[in-house]
Order: C-alpha cells, then sequence, then structure tokens
C-alpha cells in the first residue's frame, strides 16, 4: 500500500517555490507573495530574490521578458528522489546543491495609473534543479494565468504540480498544468548523443478550449464567409457587364 503524502511534498520534488515580485516606489523591488505559504526562505534568499527579479537594463518599452539567475541558499540538503535523479543524470547538468535557480517572467506596461508610469512585476519559480527548457515554459503559463485572473492562478498552479509524479531520467513524463499537458524527456547519463539532443524539447498541449478561444474562431469564420459573398458579387456583376457590352456591340 503507499504511504500517505503529505501536502505539497510531490510540489517540493520538483520546486522550492513560486514567488511574485513588484515594484513598490517606497521599497523598491519588493517580495510581494510566496506560495507555498509555508514555504522556507532567510532574509537573505529574499533580497537576493527581489534584487534579481527584474532585468538589469530595463527599457521604457511595453515588454515580457524571460530569464534565469541562482542564488546562494541558506541550507544545501536536497530530497532523496532529487538526489537519485541527479545522480542518474548527465555530469554536465549544472547542479549544486548550494544554490536555487530562479526562472523568472518580467511584464513591463504602460499604465497610467501608477504615479511611475509602469505596472513592473515578475513571477519566480524557484528550484534546486537546473532544468531550463522545462521550468521556462511552466513560469511563462504561470505567468500567462496569473497576469489574466490573479493570485488565484499560482495556488491553482501549486495544486497541480503536487500532482505530478517525481523527476526520472531518460522517460517522457506528461505534466498537467492549468489546461495543458507539457511533455517533456529529462536526460540521463547513459543517454546516446541523439537521445540527449532530444533532450531540449518541451511540448505543451492544450487540455482545455477556452471560449475567447471559440469567439476568435467564430469571428475569423464570418469574416471569412463575408469575403467569399463580396467576391461572388463582384463575379457576377463583372459577368453582367460583359453581357452588356457584348449586346452592344452587336447592335452597332
Amino acid at each position: 500500500m503507499e504511504p500517505d503524502i503529505e501536502p505539497w511534498d510531490r510540489f517540493r520534488d520538483w520546486l522550492h517555490c513560486i514567488c511574485v515580485v513588484t515594484f513598490d516606489l517606497e521599497l523598491g523591488q519588493a517580495l510581494e507573495v510566496i506560495y507555498p505559504g509555508d514555504a522556507i526562505l532567510s532574509n537573505t534568499e529574499k533580497i537576493n530574490i527581489c534584487y534579481l527579479a527584474f532585468p538589469d537594463s530595463n527599457s521604457s518599452n511595453a515588454r515580457d521578458t524571460n530569464f534565469h539567475f541562482r542564488i546562494r541558499r541558506a541550507i544545501s540538503d536536497v530530497r532523496g528522489c532529487q538526489k537519485s535523479f541527479v545522480d542518474k543524470s548527465p555530469s554536465s547538468l549544472p547542479f549544486d546543491p548550494h544554490y536555487l535557480y530562479g526562472f523568472v517572467h518580467f511584464r513591463q506596461c504602460k499604465d497610467a495609473t501608477i504615479n511611475r508610469g509602469y505596472f513592473q512585476k515578475s513571477i519566480v519559480l524557484m528550484s534546486v534543479l537546473p532544468l531550463f527548457s522545462l521550468f521556462y515554459s511552466v513560469t511563462a503559463r504561470i505567468a500567462e494565468h496569473f497576469f489574466e485572473n490573479g493570485e488565484a492562478a499560482i495556488e491553482a498552479a501549486c495544486h497541480h504540480i503536487d500532482t505530478w509524479q517525481q523527476p526520472q531520467v531518460g522517460r517522457t513524463i506528461e505534466f498537467p498544468l492549468l489546461g495543458t499537458l507539457i511533455s517533456c524527456r529529462l536526460p540521463a547519463a547513459c543517454d546516446l548523443p541523439y537521445e540527449f539532443r532530444l533532450d531540449g524539447h518541451v511540448e505543451v498541449r492544450a487540455l482545455l478550449t477556452f471560449t475567447p478561444m471559440f469567439l476568435h474562431c467564430s469571428e475569423e469564420t464570418a469574416r471569412f464567409g463575408e469575403g467569399e459573398n463580396d467576391v461572388e458579387e463582384e463575379e457576377q456583376k463583372e459577368d453582367e457587364k460583359k453581357k452588356e457590352e457584348e449586346e452592344i456591340m452587336k447592335n452597332n
């Protein structure tokens, strides 16, 4: 019989926490929220995350930016499944238990309601596992829903990640996340060169079709139909015009 799994146990096999960092006029870059609520970060780790969660060079353009950083951990313990995963991974995997990786999706856009004139916020996934392709895809997906639906999207994402199976090398794993299925093959030390090249590929497939997508398709279909009718009417007019010209030539 499978032992009982504690809340957030599966989540912590993959991530340490998910943070939201915002820009405060008085405080500067500030940590707005941490999920799950019982995730432990030292004061130094929090300061480093805030400092590194925004791009070094930031223009006045409205844009989204993705990048990652690395910070030193206050503690260096790893979970059993993480150690097993690393032991079976290629030696080139840049794993170090003394560091946490931060995967960032930063958004900047103009906002007249803010004194500074810009909305600036970052979604940051923190993990001891340097799985760049996978976590870039996960971060982008969570950020997309967060900026549309608020913190509820992060809470939902945490619950989805808490259902993921443990990290396993050399096989393709599918991860449900916010209406999509992320498919990714994690590298193994025994991989052949061709198999190792496949590890950079992360596939994201939709599980749910949201209402806006249906509305968009309907609008496109309507416009396409109207275009067809316009073409038919033009062709009829041209045919009638040709017949009139032929009649005139016969009469002359």
